[in-house]
């Protein structure tokens, strides 16, 4: 049985089974520079084809009946491609789909004047510090948070203990045409007073400060998800310096770790920051593309905070330097 594919189908498909074949991120020569806005896998259109000179009304009722059924066995085939097409994303197949243009990432990698650590800069855009040794934090204080998620990705929710109008939203601050500084406190750092004393021990100005509840995943999960943060589409670099972002790893598994490349596709510039319990680490992550690893089997919580470069932040991250 085959199946009728549009021409912006078809790069998708012949990309999916060049992986299935061989697992190498090749491509044709065929499908490079080929651009879809459709989804990689869409559905096939239901309305039945007609043999020349035949009228779609006038069909015999068995012709009918067979074309139906195989509509039928089709729409059953897409949908088990939905389920291949999931355990096909890796990063080759991601590579793939970046040179014939059917995905590709809503960020991509800047200069700009705003100003930068040179600290940071100097390690490649990313520091491991040494682990937090403040008071205990209970784990109360971020398990019975409020979440949400995106609808992108329902693996991994956040509680925002600020967000730029108060409210417990995920939405940017540039939604608002306002840099990712200067957060307000929501309704769930009233339940997080430890939290909220260690971002406040910074003492450099933050925007979003969120706890991340994820869910365990493999590798392979970990490296198609690599992205950039959206953190400074609204930052004038007259007036504030490079947002970037303090991890704080609240769950005791020495599987956590944050995986960091300077090229999204270049395994060779990977870096592994090891997250065991309370260790703290800041990171370019609008420069360094990036994502969590956590083997599991328990739930992995984070805290995650936007913070300027500046004096104030470069004073704290000389004091906790291991």
């Amino acid at each position: 049985m085959s199946l009728r594919l549009s021409p912006e189908q078809r790069p998708a498909v012949a990309a999916a089974r060049l992986l299935e074949r061989d697992g190498q991120p090749t491509v044709p020569a065929t499908l490079k520079g080929r651009r879809s806005t459709s989804p990689m896998l869409s559905r096939p259109s239901t309305r039945l084809w007609c043999s020349p000179g035949t009228r779609a009304t006038g069909l015999p009722v068995a012709a009918t009946a067979a074309r139906m059924h195989r509509q039928s066995e089709e729409n059953d085939l897409w949908r088990g491609m939905s389920t291949l097409t999931e355990s096909l994303k890796n990063e080759h197949l991601k590579r793939v789909l970046h040179v014939t243009g059917i995905r590709r990432p809503s960020l991509v990698q800047r200069q700009t004047p705003h100003y930068r650590m040179p600290k940071l800069q100097a390690n490649g855009g990313y520091l491991p510090l040494k682990k937090y040794d403040g008071p205990e934090i209970p784990r109360h204080e971020y398990e019975d948070l409020s979440y949400t998620t995106y609808s992108t990705d329902d693996s991994t929710t956040f509680a925002p203990i600020t967000s730029c109008t108060g409210e417990l939203e995920l939405k940017g601050f540039e939604a608002y045409g306002k840099p990712d500084l200067d957060g307000v406190w929501t309704e769930n750092a009233k339940k997080c007073p430890t939290v909220v004393s260690w971002v406040e021990s910074i003492g450099a100005r933050f925007g979003r400060v969120q706890l991340l509840k994820m869910k365990p995943n493999t590798m392979r999960e970990c490296r198609w998800g690599l992205h950039l943060d959206n953190n400074n589409a609204a930052n004038n670099p007259d007036e504030n310096g490079w947002v970037v972002r303090i991890w704080l790893e609240l769950t005791d598994d020495d599987s956590s770790a944050l995986v960091v490349r300077r090229d999204q596709f270049s395994k060779a510039s990977e870096v592994k920051i090891s997250l065991p319990r309370y260790q703290q680490a800041v990171v370019d992550s609008e420069f360094l593309y990036h994502g969590g690893y956590h083997h599991g089997p328990s739930i992995r919580y984070a805290l995650i905070v936007s913070c300027e470069s500046g004096p104030a932040l470069e004073t704290w991250i000389d004091s906790q330097l291991p």
